[in-house]
Parts: structure tokens; sequence; C-alpha cells
């Protein structure tokens, strides 16, 4: 049995549709209890996620809403950094690799499609590049760099992705 523990949050994002924070996973095995108070163990570090789900953006493999906290299905071994929810949601590891789901009608999540996902896919990334940080935008992305690039990728409608052009990119732009 698991349980989700909702600790003191170092980074939390909501824009009106999904809820991404980080929580340390425990095992009902792992949990020691003490008078007066608890202490526990985490196993792992993950993201948790509630709210509007009509494009999957909770990352749970559904798009079916929730009012109470699930986990989001990141690939095994996959530590959370950081993460960033609207329409589609973002996740940074501690490798430097970028995950993305939900909506995908302009390419938000830089996979080289545009069909939605209710499940965490790897962002095409530079060969070698790493990222620290993830923004996301209203359909579109941006993600720093370990050497202070920024990439983006999704609408460019009003030239939010800063490549002097207006065509959408459903994977990563570095102009």
């Amino acid at each position: 049995m698991t349980e989700i523990s909702l600790r003191r949050a170092r980074w939390a994002w909501c824009v009106g549709t999904a809820v991404l924070v980080p929580a340390a996973v425990l095992t009902t095995a792992q949990t020691a209890r003490a008078e007066g108070g608890g202490a526990a163990r985490a196993v792992s570090v993950a993201l948790v996620s509630w709210g509007a789900n009509a494009h999957g953006q909770l990352g749970n493999g559904t798009t079916t809403d929730r009012s109470t906290p699930g986990v989001v299905r990141l690939p095994s071994g996959t530590t959370p950094t950081g993460a960033r929810a609207a329409q589609f949601s973002l996740a940074v590891t501690d490798t430097g690799m970028v995950y993305a789901w939900g909506d995908n009608s302009a390419g938000e999540l830089g996979n080289g499609s545009t069909t939605d996902s209710s499940l965490p896919v790897p962002v095409q990334l530079p060969a070698g590049v790493k990222v620290t940080a993830v923004r996301a935008g209203s359909k579109f992305a941006l993600a720093l760099t370990t050497d202070g690039q920024v990439l983006a990728w999704g609408s460019n409608a009003n030239g939010m992705l800063g490549n002097g052009k207006r065509a959408d990119s459903d994977v990563r732009s570095e102009e």
C-alpha cells in the first residue's frame, strides 16, 4: 500500500487547470509513528497532480478530472526537480531531461507530434543538452539549459518562440 505525503513544497504551479507539487512517496511499512507526532522516511520524490484533466494534463494515464492528489506517472527512476502546468504539463528531472504531457494541439509537448498524451513523454532535446528549468505558457513551452540557452516550442501565433517566425513548432526551436 502506498500513501502520499504532501510535505512542504519547494515549488508548485497552478494555472486554473492542473496543480503539480512535489511529494515524498512513502510505504506503510516504512512509516514510523512516534508519540505526539510522526516520522517517515521518503522512498522517492514524485509529482502529484489534481484538477481539470480534459487533455491528460494530470499525467496519470486518463482524462478524468481529480479533486484529490494523484501521482504523475513519470518513468521509473525519474526524479523531478521542477514542474509547470497549464493545459499541458512539464517536468524537468535531476538528469536534465524534460517530460511533457497533456494538450499538444500546437506541439507544446515537444515530441515531434501534435497528439495529446495523458502520460509523460520525453521532449526532443538537442543531443547532449541538459535543462535546469521549464515554463509552460499558453500553448508553448520554454526550457533553460545548463549553458544558459533558452529553448522554445509549441504555439508561435504571436511570436512567443522568439525565432522571428509565426509558425508553430512541435519540436524545440534554438533560433
